[in-house]
């Protein structure tokens, strides 16, 4: 398909919310220890300061989806991509733990809108067969912000310090901003109109969106109690790996969710069965970690993570048959719950595998016990959704 100039610039905006949100989620690891060095802060206080931007996102998620469906990209976006700004702007101006957790709340609460809006201007603007192979695509050009919140952002923080470089990343996104503003386009009067509203639990009812909802709370989760947190005490206390190379495999690991989004995104072009990729995939995932749990050594361990997270992807058919199941004027809504889900399971997840690790009077045995646990969930889940989801 040819895409004209204006949908090829909606691309370019839709991979830059994407990656801006990978490199505010990511850049923590990089930042902590600068702030806690600037601000004095304690261990408890750093947690909170890298955490509660999650926290941010998943409680403003609900109202800007529903801003989003009634109002369009334009101004939600607009607006919310500067509040990010804003946030990022006074990490630099913070004196203090209180300051600092303000900007960063600031910063959650603007970065809410990214994905679904990202999801939003898909659906709006490409034909409705593209939305997954697009969506998959944004997830591999995005990644990149993940990326760059690793090495480069520690490289150019070494080199300028940590306040030009957050000064320099609050104008690009302001940037960004501005740029939406000018290319997107105010939303459909079928779906401004208040009249053709479609209630959140009328969506909730349509066949199928429950069971894909109910999914959705082993998407983004596994993959980040892996590459996020528990993959690197993994191979440092079980496995006895420096921490140089524990970093070179949960690399190699996060590339693996920038792969797997193209892939899926394909498949989901050439009109593959999106119940049969789903399920198939997220039982391939649980069979990965679960063989992981077995006891191989440090490399053969990190081919079965790699197998899993890339099969976890499986959220991009998963995301399009939600798109396709809801009305237009309700997308945004739907989604937005389907994000609030997904990354809400995350520190659920996280705190489950690190309870099962703690219980167990064996380090390596605990994350045998936890790596088990997660790929029976994966597939119970799985097999649930088989069961409910129509055919096709």
């Amino acid at each position: 398909m040819t895409y004209t100039s204006r949908q090829f610039i909606l691309l370019f905006v839709c991979v830059a919310l994407f990656a801006l949100g990978q490199f505010h989620r990511a850049a923590g690891a990089v930042a902590a220890p600068l702030w806690t060095d600037d601000f004095g802060l304690s261990a408890e206080q750093l947690g909170i300061v890298i955490g509660v931007i999650f926290v941010a996102t998943i409680l403003t998620q609900g109202p800007i989806g529903a801003a989003l469906d009634r109002y369009g990209p334009r101004p939600v976006l607009t607006l919310t991509i500067a509040v990010v700004a804003l946030g990022t702007y006074g990490c630099l101006l913070a004196t203090g733990y209180a300051s600092l957790l303000i900007s960063r709340v600031v910063i959650g609460a603007g970065l809410a809108s990214t994905g679904i809006g990202m999801y939003l201007i898909l659906a709006r603007n490409f034909p409705g067969d593209q939305f997954g192979f697009l969506n998959g695509l944004m997830v591999t050009l995005g990644g990149i912000g993940g990326l760059l919140a690793t090495y480069p952002l520690a490289a150019l923080v070494d080199a300028l310090g940590w306040r030009p470089v957050f000064g320099a990343l609050s104008l690009g996104t302001l940037a960004l901003a501005a740029a939406i503003a000018l290319v997107t386009r105010p939303a459909p009067d079928n779906v401004r109109d208040p009249t053709t509203a479609v209630p959140l639990m009328t969506v909730l009812k349509v066949k199928g969106v429950l069971p894909i909802l109910l999914m959705s709370t082993v998407t983004y989760a596994p993959i980040v109690t892996i590459t996020g947190l528990w993959g690197g005490p993994f191979y440092t206390d079980v496995h006895g790996l420096s921490l140089s190379e524990t970093g070179a495999i949960l690399f190699a690991l996060f590339a693996a969710t920038m792969i797997a989004g193209t892939v899926f995104g394909v498949l989901d072009k050439r009109g593959l069965n999106r119940r049969a990729v789903v399920t198939f995939s997220a039982l391939a995932s649980a069979v990965c970690f679960a063989l992981a749990a077995l006891g191989f050594g440090p490399y053969v361990t990190a081919v079965l993570f790699f197998g899993a997270i890339f099969a976890q992807n499986f959220y991009v058919p998963l995301l399009a048959a939600l798109k396709d199941a809801v009305p237009e004027a309700a997308i945004g809504r739907a989604t937005s719950v389907f994000s609030i889900l997904g990354v809400g399971a995350i520190p659920v997840l996280q705190a489950g595998y690190g309870a099962l690790v703690a219980q167990s009077d064996n380090v390596a045995r605990g994350h045998t016990t936890a790596l088990l646990a997660m790929a029976t969930l994966i597939a119970s889940l799985a097999l649930i959704y088989r069961a409910t989801t129509p055919r096709g």
